[in-house]
C-alpha cells in the first residue's frame, strides 16, 4: 500500500497535464481577437441574461416559443452560477486560461444567425450537463483536489469544443445549414462531443464522490486516532499508573555496562525467553536474592535486553517507599496502562473504558481487564515484576490470580523478583514446579568486580595505582554479593581526605547492610553538631513514617511545625523561622545518603533502611546501636509528631471564602503546601499515636470548637468532590469515626458531629447563595446526608436555618437523584422496584452524578424500616450488580440485610465489599471483617467468626495500635468467640489483655472494664480455677448496670454447670431467670435461655421430672413465640427427650427424638453434629425398647454420616460403638460385636482413669464376646488382668481350658463373694454352685461335687420350678454324680423324681443306669425314646443299644447296632 501511493500520485499528475493541454488546444480554436468573444469573456452578465437578450431579437411569431425557452433557462440560473464558479477556478488555476466556462456559449449565442436554434442547442447541452453534475457543493469543497480539477478541465474542454463546432455551423448561411450533407456532418460531430461531455461530466461526479469518501475515511481515521489518543489520556488519568519508565531509566543509568550479562547464559532464563516454549513451568521464572544484591537493576537489564529484541514488555517494580508501587492494585493499574499504551487495537481502549464506566477501581475488575487485554495480543508478552517482597498484599489471592493468567494466556512469560521468603511462599502455593534462580555472591562475583572498577574509576583517590588493587580486593571480599553495600561503602571511602585516612577507612569497612547503616549513622553522629543531628533524625523519621511520600516542601513544613511545637510552645513565632532553607542535596548529604529525591518527592534509598531504622527499641539496646539510638524511629512517637504538626497547621486561620471561588482549591494548594497532607492524613496519624496525650486532645478540641474547623471540613469535602471519589469519602469518614470513638473517651466533643454540623452549615450557605437546585449545593446536600448516616445515629442535630436541609429521618426525597417523573420515595416503606431503580441509576449515570445517587441510595438503605416487597426479590439483582456498585453502596446493602437478620445474605455483600479493597490495609477493610465476624457469630459459626475477628484485630492494631478503641472492640469480640468455642485458656489470655486495655482506655469502673472482668471470670471458672474466679466475681458483685449483672449471673451459672457444680449453677440460673422475667418478660430470649439452663441444671442433678416440667414449658413457649426450628427450641426438645429416656419412658423419648431429628435435618442438615447426636439417641431408645435391628440401623447411619465429621475418640462415636456392640451381641453376632466393644474401650481409655465403671463395663462385654467366640486364652488374660470378682468369666475360661483346679478355686471364691454380697438366691450365686460342682466332677471328686449340684437343683426348683430347662439340667448333673459314684438306683430315683419331662441327656443317663443294673429292656426303652424325640441315632446311643441287645442275648441285633455305631464313628473321623 505504501509503495503504490507515489505511483498513483504520478499517474494523477500525468492525467492532469493531459487535461490542461487539451483545454488549451480547444480554447485556441476560438478567435481570441474577436471583439464579441472578448466582450463575452470580459462582461459580467450571466448566460441567462444573454439568452434573454438573444430571444428578444427573435421575430414576433416566435415569441411564445422564446418565452418557454427562457423559462427553462431560468430554472438553471443558480446551477449555472455555482458550477461555473467551480469550473472557472480549475481552468484559471490549472490551465491558466482566463475564460469563464460559459463565455464560449454566450459567444455562439451572440454570433449565431439562427438564435432560436442556438438557444435550443445550448439548453440541451446544459440540461445534459446538469443531470450529470448535481453535487456542486461537493465540487466546490473539493476544488483543490488534483483529480477533480483534471476532470473539470475535461468538461471545460468539451464545452469549448462544442461551442467551437456550433460556432462554425451556426455562422453559415441558412441555405448551407439546410444542406443535408452539412447538417448530417454537424449533427454527428456535436453528438460525439455531447457524448464525450456527458462521460466527462459523470467522471467529475464520480471523482468528487470518490474523493469525498476518501476524505471522509481519512477524516474518520484521523478522528479515530485523535479519539484514541484522547481516550488513552483519560484512561491514563483514571488508572493513575506508576511511572515505571522513569524508574527503569534511572536503573539503566545506574547499571555498569559489564554487569548482569550472566543471566543470558543461564539455562533456566534461556527456557523462559524461548518463544517456542509453551509449558507454564518454562514461562514462569523466579529470581531471588538478599537486600542490595541488584535484583532491581537486573530486572531493568532484562527489560532492556528484550526491548532490543523488539518484544512486547510489561514491567513493574514494587516499592514500600513509592507512592503508587505498594499494592497489587498499583501493579494491575500500571500493567493495564502499559498494555493499553502499546496496543493499537480499539478493543483494548474499550475494555478500559467499560471499566471506567463502573465508577471505581475494583481489584477483580482490574485483573479481568488485564487478562482480557492480554488475550487480544497475538505476539508473546514478557512481564517482569520486581520487588514482590515489598508489596503490601502479595498474598495467596494475588498469587492465584497471577497463576490463573499464566494458565489462560499461553504466550505470557513472567518473571518475579524478590527476597527469598517471598519466592519460597510462591513455591509452596504453586501447583507446578517453580524454576528459581538464586542470586548468590558467586553468581554476581564478576559483576561486583566490574561494578567496583567502574565506581573506583570515578574517583582519582580510589583509582590510584598504589591502592587500587587492595581496595578492589577488600571490597569484593566483603561485599557478599551486595551492590548496595558496595555503593554505600565507596561513597564512604570517597570522603577520605588523604591516602592515610583512606587506608584507615578501608580496614574498618563494615560487613553487611546493617553494619553499613550503623557506620553511616555513626559517622553522622561523630561529624555533625546537635542541630544537624536533630535535623537528620527528623528527616529520616518523617520519611519513614509518612502515610504518603512527602514532597520536599511538605517535608520542610512538617519539620518546621514539629520544631515550633516542641520548642516554642509558650512564645508564638512565625513558621518561616523554622523552615529549612538548604537545598535538597544538602539535606541528602546530611542524612548520609540514606534518602534521595526524584520529581520533588523524597524517599528512602531502599526498603531495608526503613526496616533498620524502625526496629523495635529492644534491638537498639546492644552495644553497637546504643550510641545511635537517637536515630531509632519510634513509629508512635513520629505519628505523634505528625499529628501535632497537622493539627497546628490546620489550627491556622484560613480564608473559607477562598474555597468557594472558581479555582479556589488549586489556589489553596499553591499557597499552603502542607495543607493537603494535613487535611487528608492528619487523622491517619492521630489514630496511630496510641494513647492520646492531653496536648493532642487540646489541639483536637481547639480545632473542633474554633471556626478553623469550618475550613478543614470545607477543604476535605472539596477535595472529595474535586476527585469524584466515593472511596476517599468512605476512607476519610472511617478514619474520622475511628478517631471519634477514641477521643470520645477523653473529651465531650464529637468529631463526626462537628463534621456533620459544618457540612450542614455549608449546605445552608450554598443553598441560600446558589439555590437548592444548584449542582454543587445538591452534592453538598448528599455529603451531609451521608455523614449523618455514617454517624449511625438518629439524633437530630440543630443547625441554624436547617429548613434548607433535608433532615427528616423517615422521609427522603429521592426524585432529585433519578428522573423527575419518579414518585416520592419514603425510607419507612421502600419498595423493591424503588431500590432497583436507584441501583440502575447508580450504574449508568456519569461519575459526578453517580456520587450524588450513591450517597442518596446509601441513605435510603440506612433508614429503611420496612419493605413493601419481599427481601428475597432484591437478592439476585443486588448480588449481580455488587461488583459494579461503589463500595459504600455495597456496604449499605450488607448492613441493610443485617438489620433484617438476614445474616447469610449480609455476609455475601460484606464479602463483595471486601473484595473491592481486600489487601489495601485500610480501616474500612478491617471494619468489614468485624461485620462479617458478627454475622457468623449470630449464625453460631464461631470458627469463621473468630477468623474474621482476628483479621480485624490484627489490622486495627497495625493501623491504630493496641490501645485504640477499634482494636479493643475487635479484641472483645475475639474473646467472646474463643469462650464460645470452649478455648478457655485462649479466652482467659484474651480477657486479661482486654482488662488491661480497658483500664487504660476507659478506667477501672467503666462498663467495658467490668465486661472484660466478666469474661475473665467466665474463663477462670471454665478452667476450674475457682478461687480466682470467685475473687473476680467479688469485684462484680455490686455492678450498677442491671443488664450486666444479669449477664454475669448467667455466664457464671453456665461456667459452674460446665464444671459440674450443678447446685450452684442452678441457683444462679434461677436468679437470672427471675431477673430476666422481671426485666424483659416471660417470652424474652434471655428469659427463655435462663429457663433452658435451669432445666439443663435440673437434668444434670438427676431431677428428671423437674427438668422435664421446665423444659416442656420452655418448649411450648418457644413454639409459640419463637421460630419453630429455632436452635434453642431444638436444644430444649433434645433435653426433653433425654429426660424421658432417663425416666424409662422410651417410647415417648423415641417419638421426641424422631421429631427432633426431622427438624434438625431441616435446620442444620443431615451431616451436622447436632443432627447426628439426635440420630444416636433415637437408636439408644430403640435399644431400650429391645428393637435391636432398628437400633442397629440408626447406629450404622450415624457412623456412615459421622465418619468425616467426628474423630474416632469423640464421645458420640464411643457411645455409638458401644451400643452397636450390644445390639450385635443380642443378635449373637459376637465377632462384629467384639470389634465395636474394643473400639469403645479404646476411646474410653483416653478419657477416663483405670477401673472406671465405664471401662469395666466394656471389658465385661469384651470378655463375653471372646468367651462365646471360644477364644478362652484371650478372655482369661483379660479377666486375670483386671482381677474382677464381679464376673465368673475367668473361672469359665479356666474350666474350658480344662484347668479345673484353678477354676475350682476361682469359683469357690467367687461363690463366697457373691453369697456375701447378694445372698444365696442370687443368680450369680446359684451359677457359682453349678461351676464348683462341675469342677469337682471333672476332677473325679464326685462325692464332693454331689452336694453342690444338689444345692443348685434345690435353688433352681425354688426359683424357676420343676419344668424349667435349667431345673431339668440341674437334675441331670445330680444324676450324673450318682452314676459316677455307681449309685445307680439313687440316680434313677433322683432323675425320675426331679425330671417331670426328662430331656435327651436325662434319658441317656437313665439308660446307662438301667444297663448298669442289667435292666436291658428299660434301658432300650429310654434309648428308643431318645431316637423318637430327636429323629436320629447318635454313636453312643447305638453302642449302648448293642450292649443292651447283647445282654438280652439278641446277638444279631447287637452285632448290627455295633457295626452301625462303628460306621458312624468312621464317618466322623473322615469328616
Amino acid at each position: 500500500m505504501a509503495a503504490s501511493a507515489p505511483a498513483t500520485q504520478q499517474q494523477g499528475s500525468l492525467l492532469q497535464q493531459q487535461a490542461i493541454a487539451q483545454a488549451r488546444l480547444a480554447f485556441s480554436k476560438f478567435p481570441k481577437g474577436d471583439a464579441v468573444f472578448q466582450a463575452c469573456v470580459q462582461q459580467q452578465e450571466s448566460l441567462v441574461e444573454v439568452v434573454k437578450k438573444v430571444l428578444q431579437e427573435t421575430k414576433i411569431h416566435k415569441k411564445k416559443k422564446s418565452s418557454l425557452l427562457l423559462d427553462k433557462f431560468q430554472k438553471y440560473t443558480l446551477w449555472l452560477q455555482n458550477i461555473g464558479e467551480v469550473v472557472d477556478i480549475a481552468v484559471q488555476t490549472q490551465a491558466g486560461i482566463a475564460c469563464p466556462i460559459w463565455a464560449p456559449v454566450k459567444f455562439i449565442l451572440k454570433v449565431s444567425h439562427d438564435h432560436s436554434q442556438a438557444v435550443e442547442r445550448v439548453f440541451n447541452l446544459i440540461e445534459t450537463i446538469s443531470v450529470c453534475l448535481p453535487r456542486f457543493e461537493i465540487y466546490e469543497r473539493l476544488q483543490t483536489d488534483d483529480a477533480l480539477q483534471a476532470a473539470l478541465l475535461n468538461v471545460f474542454t468539451d464545452i469549448v469544443e462544442y461551442s467551437a463546432c456550433a460556432f462554425r455551423f451556426l455562422k453559415r448561411s441558412t441555405l448551407a445549414r439546410l444542406s443535408r450533407s452539412v447538417g448530417l456532418s454537424y449533427d454527428q460531430e456535436l453528438k460525439d462531443i455531447v457524448a464525450r461531455l456527458e462521460r466527462h461530466s459523470r467522471a467529475v461526479d464520480h471523482t468528487a464522490v470518490a474523493t469525498e469518501l476518501l476524505k471522509a475515511s481519512q477524516y474518520r481515521t484521523l478522528d479515530a486516532l485523535n479519539h484514541g489518543r484522547e481516550m488513552k489520556l483519560k484512561c491514563e488519568k483514571w488508572l493513575s499508573p506508576a511511572n515505571i519508565k522513569e524508574i527503569h531509566e534511572r536503573q539503566v543509568r545506574a547499571r555498569s555496562s559489564r554487569t548482569c550479562t550472566w543471566i543470558s547464559n543461564d539455562e533456566r532464563y534461556k527456557r523462559w525467553e524461548d518463544l517456542g516454549s509453551m509449558a507454564i513451568s518454562d514461562r514462569f521464572l523466579c529470581i531471588s536474592g538478599i537486600n542490595g544484591c541488584g535484583k532491581s537493576v537486573l530486572s531493568s537489564f532484562i527489560v532492556e535486553r528484550l526491548e532490543r529484541q523488539q518484544c512486547s514488555i510489561l514491567h513493574f517494580s514494587f516499592s514500600s517507599t513509592g507512592t503508587s508501587q505498594r499494592t497489587a492494585a498499583d501493579m494491575t493499574r500500571t500493567l493495564v496502562w502499559q498494555l493499553l499504551h502499546k496496543s493499537v487495537d480499539e478493543k483494548s481502549v474499550g475494555i478500559v473504558h467499560d471499566l471506567m464506566s463502573l465508577g471505581q477501581l475494583v481489584a477483580s475488575d482490574l485483573w479481568d481487564a488485564l487478562g482480557n487485554i492480554l488475550g487480544l495480543s497475538l505476539a508473546p508478552v514478557f512481564c517482569i515484576l520486581d520487588g514482590i517482597d515489598e508489596c503490601d498484599d502479595f498474598d495467596g489471592i494475588v498469587i492465584e490470580r497471577v497463576f490463573r493468567i499464566l494458565h489462560t494466556h499461553s504466550k505470557l512469560h513472567l518473571i518475579l523478583l524478590g527476597r527469598p521468603p517471598a519466592i519460597q511462599n510462591l513455591s509452596l502455593i504453586s501447583t507446578f514446579t517453580v524454576s528459581t534462580i538464586e542470586i548468590t555472591a558467586t553468581i554476581v562475583s564478576q559483576d561486583i568486580e566490574a561494578y567496583i572498577e567502574d565506581e573506583m574509576a570515578r574517583s582519582q583517590l580510589l583509582n590510584g595505582p598504589e591502592l587500587r588493587s587492595e581496595i578492589s580486593h577488600i571490597l569484593h571480599e566483603k561485599s557478599d554479593g551486595m551492590f548496595l553495600w558496595v555503593r554505600l561503602t565507596i561513597d564512604d571511602l570517597r570522603k577520605a581526605a588523604t591516602k592515610s585516612e583512606l587506608v584507615e577507612r578501608l580496614h574498618k569497612l563494615p560487613r553487611g547492610l546493617e553494619d553499613v547503616y550503623r557506620s553511616i549513622l555513626s559517622h553522622l553522629t561523630q561529624n555533625s553538631d546537635n542541630f544537624e543531628l536533630q535535623l537528620a533524625q527528623n528527616i529520616l523519621g518523617f520519611t519513614t513514617v509518612c502515610c504518603h511520600p512527602l514532597t520536599y516542601d511538605q517535608l520542610r513544613y512538617v519539620h518546621a511545625l514539629d520544631l515550633r511545637s516542641k520548642y516554642c510552645s509558650s512564645t508564638p513565632r512565625s513558621l518561616d523561622e523554622f523552615l529549612i532553607v538548604q537545598p535538597i542535596q544538602r539535606i541528602i548529604n546530611l542524612c548520609g545518603g540514606l534518602i534521595f529525591e526524584a520529581n520533588g518527592v523524597v524517599r528512602l534509598i531502599h526498603s531495608s533502611v526503613k526496616d533498620f531504622l524502625a526496629r523495635p527499641a529492644d534491638q537498639w539496646s546492644n552495644r553497637a546501636d546504643s550510641e545511635l539510638s537517637g536515630f531509632h524511629v519510634d513509629e508512635k512517637a513520629f505519628h505523634g509528631s505528625f499529628s501535632h504538626s497537622c493539627l497546628d497547621y490546620m489550627n491556622t486561620t484560613w480564608d473559607t471564602e477562598l474555597l468557594r471561588e472558581p479555582g479556589g482549591l488549586q489556589t489553596v494548594h499553591l499557597r499552603y503546601p502542607f495543607l493537603k497532607y494535613a487535611a487528608l492524613h492528619g487523622v491517619y496519624h492521630l489514630n496511630r499515636v496510641g494513647l492520646l496525650s492531653s496536648s493532642l486532645l487540646g489541639k483536637v478540641e481547639t480545632l473542633l470548637k474554633a471556626t478553623k474547623g469550618d475550613f478543614w471540613v470545607m477543604y476535605s469535602v472539596s477535595l472529595l468532590l474535586d476527585n469524584a471519589s466515593l472511596e476517599m469519602l468512605g476512607l476519610m469518614l472511617d478514619e474520622y469515626m475511628s478517631l471519634d470513638v477514641w477521643i470520645g473517651c477523653h473529651i465531650e466533643l464529637n468529631l463526626m458531629t462537628a463534621f456533620y454540623k459544618r457540612v450542614g452549615h455549608e449546605v445552608v450557605t450554598r443553598t441560600r447563595n446558589l439555590g437548592p437546585s444548584n449542582y454543587l449545593s445538591a452534592q453538598w446536600q448528599r455529603v451531609f446526608e451521608f455523614a449523618r448516616d455514617f454517624m449511625d445515629t438518629d439524633v437530630h442535630i440543630h443547625i441554624e436555618d436547617d429548613h434548607a436541609i433535608q433532615t427528616n429521618e423517615t422521609e427522603f426525597q429521592a426524585t432529585s437523584l433519578l428522573e423527575p417523573s419518579l414518585p416520592h420515595l419514603s425510607s419507612s416503606h421502600l419498595s423493591t422496584s424503588h431500590i432497583v431503580c436507584l441501583v440502575n441509576s447508580c450504574l449508568v449515570k456519569p461519575s459526578s452524578r453517580r456520587i450524588e445517587i450513591t450517597l442518596g441510595l446509601s441513605s435510603l438503605l440506612k433508614h429503611t424500616r420496612k419493605l413493601t416487597d419481599p427481601l428475597e426479590r432484591l437478592l439476585q439483582l443486588l448480588l449481580a450488580k455488587a461488583s459494579d456498585l461503589p463500595l459504600i453502596v455495597v456496604q449499605s446493602i450488607a448492613l441493610f440485610y443485617q438489620r433484617f437478620s438476614k445474616f447469610e445474605t449480609a455476609i455475601q455483600f460484606f464479602n463483595a465489599a471486601l473484595s473491592k479493597i481486600d489487601g489495601q490495609n485500610t480501616a474500612i477493610e478491617f471494619r468489614l471483617h468485624d461485620d462479617i465476624g458478627y454475622c457468623y457469630q449470630q449464625l453460631r459459626v464461631y470458627e469463621k467468626a473468630l477468623h474474621h475477628y482476628e483479621l480485624a484485630l490484627t489490622g486495627m492494631e497495625s493501623l491504630f495500635g493496641k490501645h485504640h478503641v477499634r482494636a479493643f472492640e475487635s479484641l472483645a469480640a475475639k474473646c467472646e468467640c474463643l469462650y464460645l468455642l470452649s478455648r478457655y485458656e485462649d479466652s482467659l489470655e484474651c480477657s486479661l489483655s482486654l482488662v488491661v486495655r480497658s483500664r487504660a482506655i476507659y478506667g477501672d469502673n467503666h462498663e467495658e472494664t467490668l465486661m472484660a472482668r466478666c469474661w475473665e471470670g467466665a474463663s477462670l471458672c471454665a478452667l476450674q480455677r475457682y478461687d480466682e474466679a470467685l475473687a473476680c466475681s467479688q469485684t462484680l458483685s455490686e455492678m450498677k448496670n442491671h443488664v450486666l449483672n444479669m449477664a454475669m449471673l448467667h455466664w457464671k451459672g453456665q461456667s459452674l454447670h460446665a464444671l459440674g457444680r450443678y447446685e450452684e449453677a442452678l441457683r444462679y440460673f434461677q436468679e437470672a431467670l427471675a431477673a430476666y422475667t422481671a426485666h424483659s418478660g416471660e417470652g424474652a430470649y434471655n428469659t427463655l435461655l435462663s429457663l433452658h439452663w435451669t432445666g439443663r441444671s435440673l437434668y444434670s442433678l438427676g431431677r428428671y421430672n423437674d427438668a422435664l416440667a421446665d423444659l416442656q414449658k420452655l418448649l411450648n413457649t418457644n413454639r409459640v413465640n419463637v421460630r419453630r426450628n429455632d436452635e434453642d427450641t431444638l436444644d430444649s426438645m433434645f433435653l426433653v427427650g433425654k429426660s424421658l429416656f432417663q425416666l424409662g419412658r422410651y417410647e415417648e423419648a423415641l417419638a421426641t427424638f424422631q421429631e427432633l431429628l426431622a427438624a434438625e435435618k431441616e435446620v442444620y442438615g443431615e451431616w451436622d453434629k447436632t443432627t447426628l447426636h439426635s440420630l444416636l439417641m433415637a437408636g439408644i431408645c430403640h435399644y431400650g425398647l429391645y428393637q435391636d435391628k432398628e437400633a442397629l440401623t440408626n447406629f450404622q447411619e450415624f457412623r456412615a454420616k459421622g465418619e468425616g465429621i467426628h474423630k474416632p475418640e469423640h464421645e458420640d462415636v464411643r457411645i455409638s460403638n458401644f451400643y452397636t456392640g450390644l445390639c450385635l451381641y443380642n443378635l449373637r453376632n459376637y465377632s462384629e460385636a467384639l470389634t465395636y466393644f474394643q473400639e469403645a474401650f479404646s476411646a474410653e481409655k483416653a478419657i477416663v482413669e483405670a477401673n472406671h465403671a465405664m471401662l469395666l463395663d466394656s471389658e465385661n462385654w469384651i470378655l463375653n464376646c471372646l468367651y462365646y467366640l471360644h477364644r478362652y486364652d484371650d478372655a482369661l488374660i483379660l479377666a486375670e488382668k483386671n482381677d474382677n470378682l464381679t464376673t465368673s468369666m475367668a473361672g469359665k475360661c479356666l474350666f474350658k481350658l480344662r484347668r479345673y483346679e484353678e477354676a475350682l478355686l476361682w469359683f469357690q471364691n467367687f461363690q463366697k463373694v457373691q453369697k456375701e454380697r447378694y445372698g444365696e438366691e442370687d443368680e450369680n450365686t446359684v451359677s457359682a454352685l453349678h461351676w464348683v460342682g462341675s469342677c469337682l466332677y471333672e476332677l473325679h471328686r464326685y462325692e464332693e461335687a454331689l452336694p453342690w449340684f444338689q444345692k443348685m437343683l434345690y435353688a433352681q426348683r425354688t426359683c424357676l420350678g420343676n419344668e424349667h430347662d435349667e431345673t431339668i439340667s440341674a437334675a441331670y448333673e445330680v444324676g450324673q454324680c450318682f452314676y459316677s459314684l455307681h449309685r445307680y438306683e439313687e440316680g434313677l430315683e433322683y432323675i425320675g423324681v426331679h425330671s417331670v419331662r426328662p430331656g435327651a441327656c436325662n434319658l441317656f443317663l437313665m439308660a446307662k443306669c438301667h444297663l448298669a443294673l442289667s435292666q436291658y429292656s428299660k434301658a432300650l426303652e429310654c434309648l428308643w425314646r431318645i431316637c423318637i424325640d430327636t429323629d436320629k441315632h447318635a454313636q453312643d446311643e447305638l453302642f449302648l443299644m448293642a450292649a443292651c441287645y447283647k445282654g438280652l442275648s439278641q446277638y444279631e441285633k447287637a452285632s448290627m447296632y455295633h457295626e452301625l455305631a462303628k460306621n458312624i464313628a468312621e464317618l466322623d473321623v473322615l469328616d
